[in-house]
């Protein structure tokens, strides 16, 4: 049998030793988020923590069972189906969460479908509240109760398992599987099981006289054995202690729990002294309490969830752990004051200015943690600045009343200069020499003398100065002065920067210079600022930052920028401009970075001084979280329809209201997380929100629609694979196209019947004179008659074809209602044009089509009518595609089948469609501009266009014009108008109104024409695209 307490009693006179000994050395604030009572977040006490399968934290306390998903905590007690108020433990498995009672029942809950049952197993367990639950494979559940029994409970019964116990007073203490190993610890043993599943078989590996209360298993036959006094860490077959610096930190601790973390972290929870954090591989151990971070010290439990974010229940509420990337060093830790003006870096020293004095310490990165060598004298002056310069290369440090003192950096001692200066804001080296910025202008010292001062009078921005900024590199200095304007000071010259020069503010806080001498500044009140061609540009044009209250900035060796400002850090990266922020959230502790209080030390730590201290911040140490959230769709709802669970749901024109409930779970950092969503069918593009919210689409029309979802987490990282929902609304049976192919029959043959004596429409006989002089003109051409023959036909009919074209200037205004900001103009050869307009109108969508026949004269006009009226006749009601495409078809191959001389008509359709445009074009040329460039726009035949018009993007402009600009010879009949002339007073004429580039294109082609006569018709169209 193996012996504990003399091993015990032999380490008291270490621990004391060790304590004393780790007196002078003062440690970190650990950086912790804080849930507690205080917040009206938990109703009572916290005694256990587990995690739902769909990612929610479940928090078990003495009145109930409260739910974080991140955003809201909500709390569930008997009123909503709980058996008891009070929870003693918690288990998940699948998408039960077993819920331990204090009086011995249990209660399964469903989150996702919110069914409770109720395990009424009070009696059996004799009213003992349950300590343990932990699944097994086969489905049975074992259950530890305070009375130090174990059950194992299958389908609602609870079985007492029969143990080989030594006397009839050892307790079962816990039960716990590790690497696939079921283990029993009982107050005196730790036995193990034949097998996983099996409650059998039990054998002893290990005994001790000293009661254990909890115990974790390292690896191996090394394990860390709790009990009320300490940790024992002991290797059970070799009878092996280790980690002497574990057990004497935890010495005189009562060890209630252990957990494990990724990186092989343990972490301990003790009853009254906080928590222990111990990594076996390093043998180091920390005490984590109220004092360094912890919001209590009486811990309950310590839990991982699925992201490696380490949670610890203390009796004020819940503790979230940010990890160590920020650190606080304090009063608590032994700073003079938490009030940190600034910091200066002393060969591996540190010189650093509170409000009760100045001193200098030394940075333990092993330990993490400080020690004091010696304190500055005087110790009642404040110092808020302090730098290493001047000739003997002194401490330089000017004070809270406005006087400056000199030092030496390896005494203790500082000694005031002449009094007789003005009132002292800052102090800077400049190339070599010490110049002072004052209320009074900037003063030069000479062998702690003043010979020169700079004011207003001089050429300063103002007297008030409160910044003095050398850049080595370009040998320049910059003065910014409280009200005034910043001022450069080059080659004996001053230059001041104002408004005309980019910079608004005149409240600069601090100045850094990066690599190439390039100025960045922080503002009080307009956030960052940098010089660019002799001229400032706000960084917030292109990035946001936190807040536009900054107070330092600094550029580290990589040439990030680094922002401190009221609510934390901020870094921008100039190579990517990408910026990112930490906060609260993230781990930030202090309260706003102070003025100049920020600097990069040469491994890539930054210092900051805060109003609570000194912070720490190593960027290397923040953890990247590449774990997917858990996205789970609540509820999906169409009308009455529930989605949810279907492949294709088909619903009737009734059910048209989308209703999604959702919930996407990260908990690392839930207020910089995303969630974006997408209604395929209504719009592909995704959008965007901060917090879990439900999604609504009212009154859908009728389509097959597709629903998807991602939350993305705070490192950005979406889910790979979306939440989705498909279903499809019916139109009602009158929007079918039966039904209108009933109504079309049912119609004319009341037509016929009611109009049986009229033989010929109206129409039809307008259409009649059309074709007959359409024959004329083909009997005219195949005779070869002369055009004095022709022309003397069309002056008989010209009163018909002035009519008609009337009406396309009737087309022509009603376009430019409908499209908006649109023009047409034509240049024909003869009276009547090749090239013409049609309009065409329904409920859904309006065409505007530019036609060219390909003949002028009078036949044009009435080839033109006659495609018009029959397109109308044939134009689908709904905007569908093909059926557009083949109705259009079908009229042109009609019309150059009957009128064999005139094949080759062109054509460009603008289409409207649910605010957008659309085209389809065939041997015209159209072109877009989308402010800087112009781009022609390819035709699409008939077959290309059967599975959708083209959509037009949403540029600023769209330019249409026939083939006849392109077959028209310029003066001296050698060349053709060319493409990349059109092109290139597309682009010149941007800024001109629809008018003025009607004008300008008559004028251009008129010039290019020079004397020659037009070749062929030419029409040109001009809209501006709106953005739909």
């Amino acid at each position: 049998m193996r012996r504990l307490s003399r091993w015990l009693k032999c380490n008291l006179l270490f621990v004391v030793l060790w304590f004393c000994a780790s007196s002078n050395v003062f440690g970190q604030v650990y950086s912790f988020k804080h849930f507690g009572l205080d917040q009206s977040i938990f109703p009572s006490r916290i005694e256990c923590l587990a995690q739902a399968n769909t990612g929610e934290l479940l928090v078990g306390t003495l009145a109930g069972l409260v739910v974080y998903d991140g955003f809201e905590f909500s709390t569930l007690t008997s009123i909503d189906g709980l058996a008891e108020n009070s929870i003693s433990a918690l288990m998940v498995r699948d998408e039960q969460v077993w819920i331990g009672h204090w009086a011995g029942s249990i209660t399964i809950y469903n989150l996702t479908t919110e069914e409770k049952e109720i395990l009424d197993l009070q009696e059996d367990f004799n009213f003992n509240s349950i300590r343990r639950l932990l699944p097994l494979s086969n489905g049975r559940v074992l259950c530890v109760t305070k009375d130090g029994r174990l059950y194992a409970i299958q389908n609602g019964t609870a079985e007492r398992v029969l143990l080989p116990l030594v006397n009839k007073d050892e307790k079962v203490v816990d039960v716990l599987i590790d690497r696939g190993e079921l283990f029993m610890l009982t107050d005196s043993r730790i036995l193990k099981s034949s097998d996983e599943n099996e409650t059998s078989g039990w054998q002893e590996i290990f005994e001790s006289d000293v009661d254990l209360i909890s115990a974790h298993r390292i690896g191996g036959s090394e394990w860390l054995l709790g009990t009320e006094t300490g940790i024992i860490p002991i290797n059970i077959e070799f009878d092996e202690r280790f980690a002497q610096e574990l057990a004497n930190l935890s010495s005189g601790s009562h060890i209630l729990d252990f957990c494990e973390d990724r990186d092989e972290n343990i972490w301990i929870s003790t009853k009254e002294d906080g928590i222990i954090a111990y990594h076996p591989l390093s043998n180091e151990s920390k005490r984590i309490q109220r004092i360094n971070g912890l919001s209590y010290n009486q811990t309950r439990d310590t839990y991982m969830d699925r992201e490696g974010v380490i949670w610890v229940a203390t009796s004020a509420g819940l503790d979230q752990y940010l990890g160590e990337a920020f650190t606080l060093y304090d009063k608590r830790s032994g700073l003079a004051d938490n009030l940190i003006w600034d910091m200066l870096p002393i060969d591996d020293q540190l010189l650093i200015a509170t409000q009760s004095g100045l001193m200098i310490s030394k940075f333990d990165k092993t330990s993490s943690s400080f020690e004091t060598f010696r304190t500055f004298t005087p110790k009642d002056i404040e110092p808020l600045q302090v730098i290493r310069g001047g000739p003997g290369n002194h401490l330089w440090v000017v004070d809270a009343t406005g006087g400056i003192w000199k030092g030496d950096p390896t005494g203790n001692e500082l000694l005031p200069l002449n009094s007789s200066l003005p009132i002292i804001n800052c102090v800077e080296e400049v190339n070599g020499v010490i110049w002072l910025g004052t209320n009074d202008g900037v003063i030069v010292l000479n062998d702690d003398q003043p010979v020169e001062q700079y004011t207003t009078e001089t050429g300063l921005g103002g007297d008030r100065v409160n910044g003095i900024y050398y850049s080595k590199i370009k040998n320049e200095t910059w003065i910014s002065t409280l009200g005034g304007q910043l001022t450069l000071f080059r080659e004996g010259r001053f230059r001041q920067f104002d408004e005309e020069d980019g910079l608004t503010s005149t409240l600069i806080q601090d100045m850094a210079f990066d690599a190439e001498g390039k100025a960045w500044l922080a503002s009080y009140d307009r956030a960052v600022y940098v010089l660019e061609n002799d001229s400032f540009r706000q960084l917030e044009s292109t990035v946001e930052l936190r807040s536009a209250t900054t107070f330092a900035i600094e550029i580290d060796g990589s040439g990030k920028i680094w922002i401190g400002h009221n609510w934390g850090l901020d870094v921008y990266d100039p190579a990517y401009e990408e910026i990112k922020h930490f906060g609260i959230d993230e781990g930030f502790m202090g309260v706003e970075v102070n003025p100049r209080a920020l600097f990069a030390s040469s491994d890539g730590v930054l210092w900051m001084g805060t109003l609570t201290g000194l912070e720490r911040f190593n960027p290397l140490a923040m953890r990247s979280n590449i774990i997917e959230p858990l996205t789970t769709i609540k509820r999906a709802s169409l009308g009455t329809i529930d989605l949810l669970g279907k492949e294709e749901v088909e619903a009737d024109n009734e059910q048209r209201d989308l209703s999604i409930d959702f919930k996407g779970l990260s908990l690392v950092n839930p207020m910089r997380n995303k969630f974006i969503y997408r209604l395929r069918g209504v719009h592909e593009n995704w959008k965007e929100m901060n917090k879990p919210e439900p999604i609504e689409y009212l009154s859908l029309p009728t389509g097959t629609y597709h629903f998807e979802l991602k939350s993305c987490n705070d490192n950005g990282l979406c889910n790979s694979k979306v939440s989705s929902i498909s279903f499809t609304i019916n139109p009602p049976f009158y929007n079918t196209w039966w039904f209108y192919t009933f109504i079309f029959f049912v119609v004319i043959s009341l037509i016929f019947i009611l109009d049986r004596y009229r033989a010929v429409s109206l129409l039809d006989e307008k259409n009649s004179v059309l074709e007959k002089l359409m024959q004329k003109e083909e009997e005219l051409m195949d005779a070869q008659q002369t055009n004095d023959e022709l022309q003397s036909f069309i002056n008989s009919e010209e009163h018909l074809f002035k009519s008609l074209e009337k009406k396309e200037r009737k087309f022509i205004a009603r376009a430019e209602e409908v499209f908006g900001g649109l023009g047409i103009r034509k240049l024909s050869k003869e009276e009547f044009s090749s090239d013409g307009v049609s309009l065409f109108e329904t409920k859904e969508y309006q065409i505007l089509a530019m036609v060219d026949t390909g003949v002028s004269g009078f036949i044009s006009v009435a080839l033109r009518e006659i495609v018009q009226t029959q397109f109308e006749n044939n134009l689908p009601k709904s905007y569908v595609s093909a059926d557009i495409i083949n109705a259009w078809k079908k009229v042109i191959e009609g019309v150059e089948s009957r009128f064999t001389k005139f094949k080759g008509i062109s054509w460009f359709m603008l289409i409207k469609a649910g605010g957008k445009y659309y085209y389809y074009a065939e041997g015209t040329s159209a072109i877009i501009y989308d402010g800087k460039t112009a781009i022609e726009v390819a035709n699409i035949d008939s077959t290309r266009a059967q599975g959708g018009f083209p959509r037009l993007p949403d540029l600023e402009r769209l330019i249409v014009v026939s083939d006849g600009l392109f077959v028209q010879m310029g003066e001296g009949g050698v060349k053709n108008y060319p493409n990349s002339r059109l092109v290139e007073l597309i682009t010149n004429s941007s800024d001109l109104d629809i008018e003025d580039v009607l004008d300008l294109f008559e004028t251009d082609i008129t010039s290019w024409r020079g004397g020659m006569d037009l070749v062929d018709d030419i029409s040109y169209l001009v809209m501006n695209n709106e953005k739909a």
